[in-house]
């Protein structure tokens, strides 16, 4: 899978749980700011990412829906923490525009 791909659709999946309302805002706070990250669960991203784009990104991955979700869940935080090394979400777009960016 190219890396662009793998980045746009984390930015996508990021968006679809945001959007979803299942992480709460000191969630994705802890994954912005400097201390530690709070978990994320699989059960949450199945919840929060329709069955079709869970199967894309399990696809893309070449494994089950379940280890799909478990590695977004296991993922994106890190991936939101390094995006914004100073604590916070740079001026110059969003953090899902941020993580489509990234050849990841």
């Amino acid at each position: 899978m190219a890396g662009n791909d793998l980045g746009g659709l984390l930015g996508g999946v990021l968006e679809m749980i945001m959007k979803s309302g299942l992480v709460e805002k000191g969630q994705l706070d802890s994954w912005v700011g400097t201390g530690d990250n709070q978990a994320l669960s699989p059960e949450r991203v199945k919840q929060a990412v329709p069955d079709e784009t869970l199967d894309k990104v399990a696809s893309e991955a070449g494994v089950s829906r379940d280890e799909a979700a478990a590695q977004v869940a296991r993922e994106l935080p890190q991936v939101v923490d390094k995006l914004t090394p100073e604590g916070q979400v740079p001026s110059s777009g969003s953090l899902e525009d941020l993580i489509k960016q990234q050849k990841l």
